[in-house]
C-alpha cells in the first residue's frame, strides 16, 4: 500500500500522505487512528530527513515494514502537480484528498 509520495525538486521537496482519512476509517475499521498515527510518523520522518538531506536513498524508515518504492525521474517543473499525479496513480485510497494536500 502506498502511504505517501515524496518528490525532490531542484529547489523544493514534498512528502504527502496519499490516503484520505475518511477512507482510512472504512478500510481500517478496528483502529484507524493507530494506522493514521503510523502514517503521520513516517511522513513526518521523511519530511524532516528531506529538509536536511535531499536524498531519498539515505532515509532510515522509522518503523519496520515501511520502505521506499522505486525512484522515478521526471522533467516536470511543477512539484505540486507531480505529487498529485503520482499519488493518484499509486493508490486507489486517495480520493480527492491529494487535491488539497500537496502544497507545502
Amino acid at each position: 500500500m502506498v502511504i505517501a509520495i515524496a518528490a525532490v525538486g531542484e529547489s523544493d521537496t514534498r512528502c504527502v500522505q496519499t490516503i484520505d482519512p475518511a477512507i482510512m476509517t472504512a478500510v481500517f475499521r478496528e483502529d484507524p487512528e493507530y494506522v493514521t498515527e503510523i502514517i503521520q510518523l513516517v511522513t513526518r520522518s521523511l519530511r524532516e530527513h528531506l529538509s536536511h538531506d535531499r536524498s531519498l536513498a539515505t532515509w532510515p524508515p522509522p518503523v519496520e515494514g515501511v520502505f521506499l518504492g522505486a525512484e522515478q525521474e521526471t522533467t516536470s517543473s511543477d512539484i505540486d502537480d507531480l505529487v498529485r499525479r503520482a499519488g493518484a496513480m499509486s493508490t486507489v485510497f486517495c480520493g480527492d484528498y491529494l487535491k488539497t494536500r500537496s502544497s507545502g
